[in-house]
């Protein structure tokens, strides 16, 4: 959850934050994060994991940005 909330923070504080956005989203598409958590759904079903891989896609798709829901 911590990670989560790390998230939701540089996508909120993106303006201010350019730089560590710009960092974040560079490793967002190097590691496949997407990708992984889409496999994590596919093998859990009901879980704690279930629940924090449909958080963070809401807080992708809150956040708005063009790039990362190409990405989804």
């Amino acid at each position: 959850m911590e990670a989560i909330s790390f998230i939701n923070t540089v996508f909120m504080h993106r303006k201010e934050a350019s730089s560590v956005y710009k960092e974040f989203i560079m490793y967002l598409r190097r590691h496949f994060v997407i990708r992984n958590e889409v496999a994590l759904l596919k093998r859990m079903k009901g879980s704690a994991e279930e629940i924090t891989s449909l958080l963070f896609f809401c807080i992708v798709l809150e956040s708005n940005e063009d790039d990362l829901i190409y990405v989804m």
